[in-house]
């Protein structure tokens, strides 16, 4: 099968966090500059719905397990539970969960759970515009710990698990790299952390290429969107800058991948389209086909 990457998702301004609802077939992603979160199910009738939830940074969105329309959304520098009945199109309900950098101007960037129903999200001041990195990786328990893991951060991007390997992977976007812990899923703790791709070992990016989110295949490797490049890199974490594959997109600024479709088999690539004129708009999102690769399943959220 040949390699196909379509356009199905456009007139966006900064697509990011996609999640890939495998029991109801269908991408969750948010416009993180419009304030709005979307739902595309390729197989409906009606293939797009979304929602604008008016002065706020919407940063990511997760179904909540045996939740129907519950969804944990980042809401500026909260975490909060959404009740968002998806058919008439309505928010019925938003409620806080945590709150965290009350000292600063932070808000979250992205999150991920992980299998446990721990949240892992961090946070960012102004995307280091004004060299405060002031960010923070939290995480969050079911039972009401939270956790402040690292400080110091400029952006706080891409999260993946290796659960076979007890790895996690983790990018702040402004170091330039991907960084590798030790994780401990029982209790949540971090250690041994190894840098194992970094952007300044590959000459063909440009200086303000940065990593951004990412996604694990069934075979261990790692998928990363690299903002201001075009491209999307399959790396091998087992082994220190392997690249084993890269796509190449009609948008510089990509943002966020996941695996969809019936089999995993498919890639959902979002992006931007903040080119230094905030009044132009061309972020979108790509489906690419014909990859001969399957991700695992996104771990889907839990009330905290």
């Amino acid at each position: 099968m040949a390699l196909v990457i379509e356009k199905v998702v456009d007139g966006l301004t900064f697509a990011e966090s996609p999640y890939w609802d495998a029991n109801n077939q269908c991408l969750y992603f948010v416009d993180l500059m419009e304030s709005t979160v979307f739902r595309y199910a390729p197989r409906s009738k009606r293939k797009l719905r979304q929602v604008k939830i008016e002065n706020h940074k919407i940063s990511m969105i997760i179904p909540v397990i045996d939740r129907k329309n519950r969804f944990i959304i980042g809401l500026n520098n909260s975490i909060a539970v959404m009740d968002w009945n998806r058919k008439d199109g309505e928010v019925k309900s938003i409620n806080k969960l945590y709150e965290v950098d009350i000292d600063h101007v932070n808000f979250f960037t992205s999150g991920k759970f992980d299998r446990t129903g721990r949240l892992w999200a961090g946070t960012t001041t102004d995307y280091g515009v004004s060299g405060n990195f002031r960010g923070k990786l939290y995480s969050f328990d079911e039972d009401g710990v939270v956790k402040c893991h690292r400080q110091g951060i400029g952006i706080s991007n891409g999260i993946a698990f290796d659960y076979t390997n007890k790895k996690m992977y983790y990018t702040d976007s402004l170091s330039q790299r991907i960084d590798q812990y030790d994780i401990d899923f029982n209790t949540g703790s971090l250690s041994n952390r190894q840098v194992i791709f970094s952007l300044s070992n590959h000459p063909e990016f440009e200086d303000d290429a940065i990593c951004g989110g990412m996604t694990l295949d069934k075979d261990g490797n790692l998928w990363v969107a690299i903002f201001e490049s075009s491209r999307v890199y399959k790396i091998n974490p087992k082994i220190s800058d392997t690249v084993l594959q890269i796509l190449q997109f009609p948008n510089s600024q990509i943002t966020s991948i996941t695996f969809g479709g019936k089999q995993l088999d498919e890639l959902y690539v979002t992006s931007a389209g903040i080119q230094g004129n905030m009044e132009e708009i061309h972020g979108c999102v790509f489906r690419v086909t014909g990859l001969d690769v399957k991700g695992v399943p996104a771990d889907k959220g839990v009330v905290l």
